[in-house]
């Protein structure tokens, strides 16, 4: 996720946006990792092309975030 700590972005607006708008699960999601400027979330690997599509052209905190897949 291309935003984090200085973006004002937390843990839980990520979870927030991965449950609602990705329509996951608790237990489909890992750890969430917030850094300065990029943020990273544990998604079950048969869930991330769905979840991608769903939050692909969503906002956090009214930002455009790049989210994309990391290997």
């Amino acid at each position: 996720i291309g935003a984090g700590k200085k973006d004002k972005i937390n843990k839980m607006d990520i979870v927030g946006m991965l449950m609602q708008k990705g329509q996951l699960q608790k237990d489909e999601l890992g750890k969430i990792e917030v850094l300065d400027h990029s943020a990273y979330a544990a998604i079950k690997r048969s869930k991330i092309n769905k979840t991608l599509q769903l939050i692909k052209d969503e906002k956090i905190k009214n930002k455009k975030i790049k989210i994309d897949i990391s290997n």
